[in-house]
């Protein structure tokens, strides 16, 4: 995701900018699931003195800001001296036709840094699944054979007898 939108990259899991992207993220997604918060089906507890939740859903905010501040700024400081990679948001900066705001570039971020953690958990299920059921498995198998016979690419083995 940093790579595709501000072309940039972490190297290491023990990066600062990547420790509070995660921290922030999952912190941010518990708030939105189905079942994270009764304030979203109670609204009235969001005004209770008690209520932590609010809080944190600010401070998360604060703490996301700051990070894609950041982003943006260092992506500017690279088209400015030319050492800038292709990426989305640097496409987006450099076409003065589109006039977009703030605002429009903080949305198109949160979109993809969202759609990324998305992708994540999609791809955790689809392999559950595949470990489970094998008769996609076999489908899946089957397919990809009639697509590409033996000239599957990087065939170095072939399909086991049973799975």
């Amino acid at each position: 995701m940093l790579t595709l939108n501000w072309g940039d990259r972490v190297y290491s899991t023990h990066d600062s900018l990547f420790k509070e992207i995660i921290q922030c993220e999952e912190t941010i997604s518990r708030f939105r699931s189905a079942t994270g918060t009764l304030q979203d089906f109670i609204p009235i507890l969001r005004f209770l003195p008690f209520n932590t939740i609010s809080s944190k859903a600010v401070e998360m905010r604060s703490r996301r800001d700051a990070y894609l501040r950041h982003l943006n700024s260092e992506l500017l400081n690279k088209i400015n001296s030319g050492a800038d990679m292709s990426c989305i948001q640097a496409h987006i900066l450099r076409n003065a036709d589109l006039d977009l705001k703030e605002e429009d570039l903080v949305s198109l971020s949160l979109t993809m840094l969202s759609s990324g953690f998305a992708l994540s958990t999609t791809i955790i299920w689809a392999v559950k699944l595949l470990s489970v059921r094998t008769d996609i498995q076999e489908k899946a198998w089957s397919e990809i054979y009639r697509v590409y016979g033996d000239g599957f690419p990087g065939n170095s083995f072939s399909k086991p007898d049973s799975w």
